[in-house]
């Protein structure tokens, strides 16, 4: 399955064409119980790491943001890193690049 959305698949071709990994899209992540905490839109399981792009809703629509600030901290109860990438950031292919690798390594990722 692909990217969700258009920003979605730039972003995840942006991370490719730098060398990254290839990351899973659009996962389910569930507890360590089995319980549904969120769908990712890139993701490394392996290492836990989840990179979001958020589009104009998440900071319109406050019911939305309320769920993205929940969703957040469930995920990081979960072990989980989550990056979130703006629109704007993607004029700066290299900063977010630069944090993905970062957090990779981080997380014990050597290419």
């Amino acid at each position: 399955m692909g990217a969700e959305s258009p920003k979605e698949t730039e972003l995840r071709l942006m991370l490719l064409r730098a060398g990254l990994p290839e990351p899973e899209l659009n996962i389910d992540i569930l507890s360590e119980s089995g319980v549904f905490i969120a769908r990712g839109d890139i993701a490394y399981r392996w290492c836990r790491l989840l990179v979001e792009y958020d589009g104009s809703q998440h900071a319109s629509d406050r019911d939305q943001y309320v769920r993205d600030v929940e969703r957040g901290e469930n995920l990081a109860r979960a072990g989980w890193h989550t990056i979130r990438v703006l629109k704007e950031h993607l004029g700066s292919p290299a900063d977010v690049v630069d944090r993905v690798r970062n957090a990779l390594w981080a997380r014990g990722w050597r290419p």
